[in-house]
């Protein structure tokens, strides 16, 4: 017969558990949080409900990714009157755009427009290029009988 190895007593569920199914904790004794892992989930998703983050993580995420608070973050949205600073567009999701080599924030952006900046490598010449791309084709198309957009207008036929 094998040993299980020392254990310890959750009070919530008043199981005899391995010690292995309790999360660490500097504070206590023993070293190990009062709870069990299984408990402690189910503690922190009743206390903080299902997806939502833990009051302040918002401000923290900030804070140690670019230095900024949250007020700083809201003043940053105002002087830009609350739109992309690339679009112009009220953002449904507000994101701090910036720079990924001197981690310096340029602005508030909206979702797509700061995906598009990291599809396009944060680069001026890569982004002069799709500009010169979109231009030369949106140029074709229009003389192909398409519209501004590219699309091809009904009636008339591409060549």
């Amino acid at each position: 017969m094998g040993t299980r190895g020392p254990t310890k007593r959750c009070p919530r569920c008043e199981l005899d558990l391995p010690q292995g199914e309790f999360w660490r904790s500097q504070r206590s004794r023993d070293g190990l949080q009062g709870y069990c892992k299984v408990c402690s989930r189910g503690y922190e998703k009743q206390r903080y409900g299902v997806g939502r983050p833990k009051p302040g993580a918002k401000r923290r995420y900030y804070k140690d990714a670019y230095g900024l608070t949250l007020t700083q973050i809201e003043e940053l949205k105002a002087r830009q009157g609350g739109v992309c600073a690339i679009c112009g567009e009220v953002p449904e999701r507000a994101v701090v755009d910036h720079c990924h080599k001197t981690g310096l924030v340029r602005g508030i952006l909206c979702n797509a427009c700061n995906r598009g900046m990291g599809m396009l490598r944060d680069s001026l010449d890569v982004l002069r290029s799709a500009v010169t791309y979109l231009a030369t084709h949106q140029a074709r198309a229009l003389n192909d009988g398409g519209d501004q957009d590219g699309n091809q207008r009904p009636g008339s036929e591409a060549q």
